[in-house]
């Protein structure tokens, strides 16, 4: 791993690197607050924290805003990071990978989905049918809640 080094030879203050922040990004830990704290922002990350990530609002703007700078291999940092210590190149071909796998992931999962409630669906008729053909065993109850039985008891009672 390089580290990039001002002209004094000192690493900039705030150098991260960007492969954790993608990773802490991806893995959803920034829901959290994860992504702020490790860029030096605690107030901002403890309010994240709080706000389940601003009720999800915040993290699905932060995150997108790192997945962008990976993929567009920017040079800029985030969050108050000004620097970035490791390959710009290394963090874009682990975003670009674990998004096609998430991708391909979300397919796989949608299609097994799909298989599974059909094969229910094709089921459900022939429980339906043998249903229908049963009848009850006894009689239904008339409006005042008697059945014929018990008026015709009533009746000759009388």
């Amino acid at each position: 791993m390089t580290r990039r080094r001002k002209r004094g030879g000192q690493m900039p203050m705030n150098a991260k690197s960007k492969l954790i922040l993608v990773l802490i990004t991806l893995t959803g830990l920034s829901f959290f607050g994860l992504d702020r704290i490790y860029a030096g922002q605690y107030g901002l990350g403890a309010a994240k924290f709080i706000t389940a990530g601003g009720l999800g609002i915040w993290f699905l703007i932060d995150g997108f805003r790192v997945i962008v700078n990976a993929l567009t291999k920017s040079q800029e940092g985030l969050f108050g990071i000004t620097n970035w210590s490791d390959d710009i190149e290394l963090a874009f071909k682990v975003t670009a990978g674990i998004l096609v796998l998430q991708i391909v992931g979300s397919l796989i999962g949608g299609i097994t989905a799909a298989v599974t409630s059909s094969s229910i669906n094709i089921e459900a008729p022939s429980l339906k049918e043998k249903k229908e053909e049963t009848k009850p065993a006894t009689k239904a109850a008339n409006p005042d809640g008697q059945t014929d039985q018990k008026k015709e008891g009533l009746l000759m009672s009388y």
